[in-house]
């Protein structure tokens, strides 16, 4: 309760005018615009709390977003480098339990004389000497039909090489080189070297089928090089810097890599 200034009767602030004199309540007017100002606040304040909440809200949703893409970008990083790991795991672990089945096949490709077929049949499913103790018997013959696929890959890629890549030759011929001195390694090995031991043990069968594949070599090299057997047959003797001049001589008179024009 308050009273009137005018007449001194009793008023409230909910009296607009005095009921006893009709006279304009001061005090109850100056609280409505009193009221009327802290509403006025509030309700800006209101707003800025509202708005700054929201654009925190964004903010720390923009952030959750990048941790999840970097979370997932080394997730996948992760994935994509341990996936070949995982993938040869299963492969060495499947060639050991399809050791008799992969055995026949091995043997199969040996009979057709098919050496480039049986190295790629041993890479495509991870198929090692120590992928089970029965393939300890083939490692020189992998190695040996390896050695040949990838010289007649070379030595392919070099004769059908076109003049726009013919910067890549002189690597060709040195692979060339690489992969006849590496069946060389097999058949001729020192004394010291493992496989002296290995190929004297080895099958008759699979003696014979690495001296095919030298003499495979030596007939592609007179086919695509032009070399006389007699260069065919020493070519093996020369030193790996010999070899690949002898190669840069004989493809250059053979025209590989230039122009048809």
């Amino acid at each position: 309760m308050m009273k009137c200034k005018y007449c001194g009767g009793n008023l409230t602030l909910e009296q607009a005018y005095c009921p006893h004199c009709g006279r304009p309540n001061e005090e109850a007017a100056q609280h409505v615009k009193d009221m009327e100002h802290y509403k006025s606040n509030f309700e800006d304040t209101k707003s800025d709390v509202y708005e700054v909440a929201e654009k925190n809200t964004e903010i720390m949703s923009h952030m959750i977003i990048i941790t999840v893409l970097v979370i997932l970008c080394v997730v996948v990083f992760v994935v994509s480098a341990r996936s070949w790991s995982i993938h040869r795991g299963l492969l060495q672990f499947d060639a050991g339990i399809r050791q008799s089945s992969y055995m026949k096949q091995m043997e199969q490709y040996l009979e057709d004389e098919d050496y480039i077929g049986l190295s790629a049949f041993c890479d495509r499913h991870y198929i090692r000497p120590y992928s089970s103790n029965n393939y300890e018997k083939y490692q020189l013959l992998m190695e040996a039909s390896g050695a040949y696929r990838y010289f007649y890959e070379s030595l392919m890629k070099a004769v059908t090489i076109n003049s726009g890549n013919v910067s890549i030759l002189p690597g060709l011929y040195e692979d060339i080189s690489d992969y006849y001195e590496q069946l060389e390694r097999i058949l001729h090995p020192v004394d010291n070297d493992y496989r002296a031991k290995q190929y004297r043990e080895l099958p008759e069968e699979q003696k014979e089928a690495i001296l095919r594949m030298e003499e495979n070599e030596k007939a592609l090299l007179q086919t695509y090089f032009g070399m006389t057997p007699e260069e065919a047959e020493n070519f093996g003797t020369m030193s790996n810097a010999q070899k690949i001049l002898f190669l840069e001589e004989k493809g250059e008179v053979m025209g590989y890599g230039k122009s048809e024009e």
